[in-house]
């Protein structure tokens, strides 16, 4: 499996499930204002399971997006 760099992106995954063929394309947004230009009809937010701030951080991105 080829290693994913940044300056490679989106990272662009096919994955077959029940028969039916998903595109997941992950882009690595750093800021809010990044996530603006995408229209998902998903989105997935990741953090870091040792880090409390980086869980936080993520409340606060979804009480945004809530808004």
């Amino acid at each position: 499996m080829a290693v994913l760099q940044d300056n490679v992106q989106p990272f662009i995954f096919d994955i077959r499930l029940f028969n039916r063929l998903y595109r997941f394309e992950f882009y690595d947004t750093a800021s809010p204002d990044n996530w603006k230009l995408l229209n998902p009809n998903v989105i997935i937010l990741c953090y870091d399971i040792s880090s409390r701030l980086s869980l936080i951080n993520i409340q606060r991105i979804v009480c945004i997006f809530s808004s």
